[in-house]
């Protein structure tokens, strides 16, 4: 076994993370990504015991894995943290195979329209924070951003209409903003004018950046306090609305993988088989040889 080999093997699983987490630190990595590695293989160290990289076995990994079931996470939440040691146990080169669970495909139902409204009621919109929560809930519904990359927004970032937003892996892309959302957004940056271009402009009362927790907890507050059920009360359940509202009203799934910043069509095929339904609805109501020859009958009459 090659020198260098034999020494990454013979270090302490909490060592070798320590210096994983530096390296991909260079590598620009985000700080989101890091978080979700840093977690994974505490998680895991916490379950297995600091040993030795040389001395994790396969028996470990699986047993890791069961021991996240027992703990109530779901297939979904398991295969989160397993990504997270995949990755880190290839980078050791241990050799140790880390397989996925099979995750049933949830079902996605987004907000309706009137839920919409009743959610968007609820802020007090003479109180800073009101505005802020109905600013951020409307921007999100109209662009369909994930949360992360709605609270990284920084001034900088506001281009009238549309907005520069750095989604997963830190790629960048423009999201367009649609009129009634530009003019909310433009009334809430009177309210955060002494920011800096660099800083987040979605803040608490105490000039803190939101973040997805805090914004988690606000829909979930103003989902119940609107008397909305049956639908989870969660920032992704407004991007899921916006790509149901988008298909609905004209929207391709090419421009909507765009928008949304999917790598591949997968989610947004996906998104076009869940609401085939609504939109066969749409069609029956504006179809255009119904209208075109509607107006022929009118014109014989």
């Amino acid at each position: 076994m090659a020198p260098r080999k034999m020494q990454v093997l013979q270090m302490c699983l909490s060592v070798k993370l320590s210096n994983f987490l530096w390296e991909c630190e260079c590598r620009n990595l985000s700080a989101r990504t890091l978080e979700h590695y840093e977690s994974a293989v505490q998680k895991f160290i916490g379950c297995v015991g600091d040993k030795y990289i040389g001395g994790v076995t396969q028996d470990d990994v699986t047993g890791f894995a069961r021991h996240l079931k027992d703990q109530g996470h779901s297939p979904g939440g398991i295969n989160h943290y397993l990504r997270g040691i995949r990755v880190f146990l290839n980078h050791c080169e241990t050799g140790l195979q880390v397989r996925m669970l099979r995750s049933p495909k949830t079902e996605v139902t987004p907000f309706t329209e009137e839920q919409i409204r009743k959610l968007l009621a609820q802020p007090d919109q003479g109180t800073f924070t009101g505005l802020r929560d109905y600013v951020m809930m409307l921007v999100m519904f109209d662009t369909g951003v994930r949360v992360a990359e709605l609270c990284g927004v920084c001034k900088r970032d506001i281009h009238g209409t549309h907005l520069a937003v750095t989604g997963k892996g830190d790629k960048k892309r423009i999201v367009p903003l649609g009129k009634y959302a530009q003019k909310v957004l433009t009334d809430y940056l009177r309210q955060v004018e002494d920011l800096p271009p660099e800083a987040p402009v979605f803040i608490t009362a105490h000039n803190n950046p939101m973040d997805r927790s805090r914004f988690r907890e606000k829909i979930l507050k103003y989902g119940r306090a609107a008397g909305i059920e049956e639908v989870r009360l969660s920032p992704h359940t407004l991007r899921h609305s916006f790509a149901r509202s988008y298909l609905l009203n004209g929207g391709d799934m090419y421009s909507l993988q765009s928008i949304l910043g999917h790598e591949t069509l997968e989610m947004s095929r996906r998104y076009v088989h869940l609401f085939q339904n609504d939109i066969l609805k749409v069609h029956a109501k504006y179809s255009p040889s119904d209208r075109l020859f509607d107006k022929e009958r009118r014109k014989l009459k």
